[in-house]
């Protein structure tokens, strides 16, 4: 099992238990414990609450921002004309990115293919103190990421968002359809299920192709019988159990084994198909499940348009060796835990693709 794999069986492994008890991945950093060993997150994620406790969007609030961050006269008059939710969603997003350049030059990055940007918008995630500013980065590397076929980390990153800034931005809609996208590529079909329908019974005035989109696959998620991953999730949470109770003998061991066994066998055929879609030209999916490939169409009902994976990994295969090594080098000295794992992966793929 090469490196690229270990760390999405790290991933799954670590994510599954919570699923297995009816929550989302809580986004944090992973622990040290052997990974069937850790317990599901005692605070469910914030798609895991009512509706009554989601805050709404606060536009007094973010205007404040936007003045903070240098919002002039004309454009504070631009932006109190917008009343159409899809609309806010879009121009809040390009308000921002001209208002914070390092911002829109890594969004506009991303959405052009640039292989460097996603280390750009992962600084500004880590490093940035304005939550708005921090929250639209979140976003952009969520659908980076997403876009790059590693819906695992993706997944990992739209929590992210959710928990910590719901209610900072016009982006609560979009995010919480993407985090449903994203599980639902991943197989993790009980997870958006759920995620799909907070999003309709959350967002009733989100665009139409998405609310068209997200009943759609909810319904072919929950008519296809779960996830293939189920029975693999409900073993883990058996053994974290025993684990947790002291029993750490054969048995255990061996159940532990059937696990990694069988986590390497579903990433390794995920892998082949993936491989086999790149070349058929597709876009990138990783789950089997037909529901995952999403039919929403591109244009103003999305923030931002991405190019697509392959094009990405072609121009990471123009770059120099010596630009690729000054970003592997910046990628170890600047970033920690699970952003450096994430950067480390996605730049692996790319190479991966490259190479296909």
């Amino acid at each position: 099992m090469n490196s690229s794999k270990q760390i999405q069986a790290l991933l799954l492994s670590s994510l599954l238990p919570a699923l297995a008890q009816g929550q989302e991945p809580s986004g944090q950093e992973p622990s040290s414990q052997q990974p069937s060993a850790q317990k599901p997150a005692e605070q469910p994620s914030r798609l895991g609450r009512g509706r009554s406790e989601w805050p709404p969007f606060d536009r007094r609030a973010y205007t404040e921002r936007l003045l903070a961050l240098g919002l002039s006269e004309n454009g504070l008059e631009t932006w109190q004309a917008i009343t159409e939710p899809e609309q806010l969603a879009r121009e809040s997003d390009l308000l921002v990115r001209r208002l914070v350049p390092e911002l829109g030059e890594a969004a506009s990055g991303a959405e052009s293919g640039d292989p460097r940007a996603l280390v750009a918008l992962i600084t500004l995630v880590q490093d940035e103190e304005r939550p708005v500013v921090r929250a639209h980065a979140t976003y952009h590397a969520a659908r980076t990421v997403l876009e790059s076929g590693d819906a695992v980390r993706a997944i990992d990153l739209f929590a992210t968002f959710l928990r910590e800034e719901p209610g900072r931005t016009p982006l609560d809609a979009d995010a919480t359809f993407h985090y449903a996208l994203a599980n639902s590529k991943a197989g993790f079909d009980d997870v958006a299920v759920r995620a799909f329908q907070i999003f309709l019974e959350r967002f009733p005035e989100a665009p139409e192709a998405f609310r068209d989109e997200a009943a759609r696959l909810r319904a072919e998620l929950a008519a296809g019988g779960g996830s293939p991953l189920r029975e693999i999730v409900d073993e883990m949470n058996s053994v974290g159990q025993q684990i947790s109770q002291g029993s750490l003998g054969e048995e255990t061991q061996l159940r532990q084994q059937a696990i990694t066994e069988s986590l390497e066998r579903i990433l390794e055929e995920l892998e082949e198909e993936d491989q086999q879609r790149n070349d058929s030209a597709q876009n990138t999916q990783t789950s089997t499940s037909p529901a995952s490939q999403s039919r929403l169409p591109g244009g103003r009902s999305e923030v931002g348009t991405l190019a697509a994976p392959s094009s990405v990994a072609d121009r990471w295969g123009d770059v120099r060796d010596r630009e690729r090594e000054e970003i592997l080098n910046e990628i170890q000295t600047r970033f920690r835990g699970r952003y450096r794992e994430l950067l480390e992966g996605y730049y692996r793929r790319l190479s991966e693709t490259e190479d296909r």
